[in-house]
C-alpha cells in the first residue's frame, strides 16, 4: 500500500521541478534581474560592435560561362591534307599555322592565270607604244614590277579616255581578277588561326581528303569569358549595366554586368544579364556552370548587426548586449537584411557590444568572457 502512495508522489515531484525550472528560464529579463545571478564562471562568447554600414541585398542565381569567341574552322577548298601541325589541346596565337592542304593544283592554276594576264598586258602595252600613248611608259614600269612579285599589285589607273576600250578589248580586268582569285585559293591552302585559342575536336588527319565546307577543327578563345546570368523578370528591373556580382566559389573577385538582353524566355520567365570577364589562368571553361551573387539593391547607412546575433525567445527577436562583462537580454526590432547582416530599428545603439556566438543557451545577467571579437562594422 505504501509503494502505491509514494510512486505517484514521486512523479508529481519530478513534474513540479521541471515546471519551476521552465518558469525561471522563460521569465522576462526584469524578473530575472530581481532574482540575481546564480552563475559562478563566465561563459565564453563571441562579440561584435553595433555600427552603421551599407547593406547590400543580393540574388544568388545560376549562370553559364561561355568562351567569348569560338568556332569551327572549315575548309574553303577541295584537296588533301598535307600537314597537320597542331594536336588537341594546343594553345595557338592568331596567325599561327594549323594545317596545310596540298598546293600543287592551285600553284598550276595560279601560274596559268598569271601567264594569261601578262600576255594580255604585254599586248596592251605594245598597242600603247605603237600609238604613242602618253602613259605607255608608266604601264611598262608596272609590267616589270609585277613580273618580279609573287602577288600582283593593283592595276594602274592612269590611262587616257581614248584607250579605255583597248583595256576592255584585251580583257585585262578579268585576267587580273582570275589571278587574284588563284592567289586567294593558294593562300587558303594554309589554314591559320583567326584568333588565339585552344585547339580541340580535330576532324582530319594527314592524307585525308576534304571538300569546301568540311569541318577541320575547333578553336576556342579562353582568354575572356562571357557570363550569362538568368534573372527572373520580377528582379530584372533592379539589374542594370554596372551592377556588381561575384562568383560564390571565388567571392574575392568582383565583376560588373555589361548588358541586359531584351528578351524574356517564355518558359523560365527569365532574362539574361551579360558580362565579359578576364580568364588569364584559364580557370573557366566553355559551357561551365556557376553560381553568382548579384547585387539587387543597396540600403545605405543602416544600423546593423550580424544575423548570428539575433535570437528568438517568446516569439520576439532579441540580442545579448555585453555591459561590464555581463550579458543583458535585450529585445530588438529588425528591418531589412541579407544573408549576413540585419538592420536594427530599435533596441540597441551604435557602439553597443552584442554577442554573436556561443549564446544559444545563454541567460540574462550571466557573466561572459569575450574570447574573440569579429570585425567591427563601419561606424
Amino acid at each position: 500500500m505504501m509503494k502505491r502512495i509514494f510512486f505517484p508522489l514521486g512523479i508529481l515531484s519530478v513534474f513540479g521541478f521541471l515546471a519551476v525550472s521552465f518558469f525561471y528560464r522563460t521569465r522576462e529579463p526584469d524578473t530575472l534581474e530581481a532574482t540575481g545571478n546564480i552563475s559562478h564562471s563566465p561563459v565564453p562568447v563571441n562579440v561584435t560592435l553595433v555600427g552603421y554600414t551599407n547593406l547590400p541585398q543580393a540574388l544568388t542565381i545560376p549562370a553559364i560561362i561561355r568562351a567569348h569567341q569560338n568556332g569551327n574552322l572549315i575548309s574553303e577548298l577541295a584537296g588533301r591534307v598535307e600537314q597537320l601541325i597542331v594536336t588537341e589541346g594546343d594553345q595557338v596565337r592568331a596567325g599561327d599555322t594549323l594545317l596545310a592542304l596540298d598546293q600543287a593544283l592551285y600553284r598550276v592554276e595560279l601560274e596559268k592565270t598569271r601567264g594569261d594576264f601578262f600576255k594580255a598586258l604585254t599586248e596592251f602595252i605594245s598597242e600603247l607604244q605603237l600609238t604613242n600613248e602618253q602613259n605607255a611608259k608608266e604601264w611598262d614600269t608596272y609590267l616589270n614590277q609585277a613580273l618580279q612579285k609573287p602577288v600582283l599589285p593593283p592595276l594602274p589607273n592612269f590611262l587616257s579616255q581614248s584607250k579605255l576600250m583597248s583595256l576592255v578589248r584585251y580583257d585585262l580586268h578579268n585576267h587580273y581578277a582570275a589571278v587574284k582569285q588563284a592567289e586567294q585559293k593558294l593562300k587558303q591552302c594554309v589554314i591559320t588561326a583567326p584568333f588565339g585559342g585552344v585547339v580541340s575536336d580535330i576532324q582530319v588527319f594527314p592524307g585525308a581528303g576534304v571538300s569546301p565546307g568540311t569541318v577541320l577543327l575547333k578553336l576556342t578563345d579562353l582568354s575572356r569569358m562571357r557570363v550569362e546570368i538568368d534573372v527572373l523578370e520580377t528582379d530584372l528591373p533592379y539589374i542594370h549595366p554596372g551592377t556588381p556580382f561575384q562568383f560564390v566559389d571565388s567571392p574575392a573577385d568582383t565583376f560588373y554586368v555589361e548588358a541586359i538582353l531584351p528578351e524574356i524566355d517564355p518558359q523560365t520567365r527569365c532574362g539574361k544579364a551579360i558580362a565579359v570577364i578576364p580568364n588569364e589562368n584559364m580557370r573557366y571553361k566553355d559551357g561551365q556552370k556557376a553560381i553568382v551573387k548579384l547585387v539587387k539593391r543597396v540600403y545605405f547607412n543602416r544600423l546593423v548587426v550580424p544575423r548570428s546575433a539575433i535570437l528568438t525567445r517568446n516569439d520576439r527577436d532579441l540580442v545579448f548586449v555585453v555591459k561590464s562583462g555581463i550579458a543583458k537580454w535585450q529585445y530588438v526590432s529588425t528591418g531589412v537584411g541579407n544573408t549576413d547582416l540585419i538592420e536594427i530599428l530599435e533596441g540597441v545603439s551604435v557602439g553597443d557590444t552584442v554577442v554573436t556566438g556561443r549564446h544559444y543557451s545563454l541567460a540574462h545577467d550571466v557573466p561572459v568572457d569575450v574570447i574573440m571579437e569579429t570585425p567591427k562594422l563601419s561606424p
